[in-house]
């Protein structure tokens, strides 16, 4: 029983060196470019932009603004991920939820100040569920996220936020990173 455990276990692992991908397959390797077709593009109106408190937050909100000016609504969502909110979801009203509207409060100033048509929605729990969820329900034409930039290892443990979420919503996705400054 052993022996065939590790024989599978090999198996597993080694077979997708071996295994010709559909790629691999085709005698041309790009099909033929077709004439493009340009139309108006649709402007977004409701956007939806994951927000953390990080320093990632000003880069999402004002690539969303450049996407949606003044003329869209947008919905700012932040996830309360603590392990009271795990379990009790909307129900938790502990330091970090207080702490989280109240900071949430203030980017909704914010931007209403500005002349933003703006509101807030506060998630519970993993934030791979959650968002989607949120950006669901709102009905959103675009989301922003941002990507924090751990890769390789770190990806493979502790999974990345942003390709669960891509994967649950039907909506566009706009990944920002933090700017990179050459001196």
């Amino acid at each position: 029983l052993i022996l065939l455990a590790a024989l599978l276990l090999l198996y597993i692992t080694f077979r997708p060196l071996f295994k010709k991908s559909h790629h691999e397959k085709a005698k041309v390797p790009h099909l033929e470019a077709k004439e493009l077709i340009l139309t108006e593009p649709k402007p977004y109106k409701r956007i939806a932009i994951a927000v953390d408190f990080s320093k990632m937050d000003q880069l999402n909100i004002t690539n969303a603004i450049s996407q949606g000016g003044k003329r869209a609504h947008y919905l700012l969502i932040h996830i309360v991920e603590s392990a009271g909110a795990l379990m009790m979801k909307q129900e938790i009203q502990d330091f970090e939820f207080r702490s989280d509207q109240k900071n949430m409060e203030k980017y909704v100033d914010d931007l209403k100040s500005k002349g933003y048509d703006v509101e807030l929605k506060i998630g519970y729990g993993n934030p791979k569920t959650a968002i989607p969820d949120l950006v669901n329900q709102y009905n959103a034409d675009l989301l922003l996220i941002g990507a924090h930039g751990h890769r390789g290892f770190k990806d493979m443990i502790l999974g990345t936020t942003v390709d669960a979420v891509r994967h649950r919503i039907h909506v566009p996705v706009l990944i920002v990173r933090e700017e990179i400054q050459n001196s």
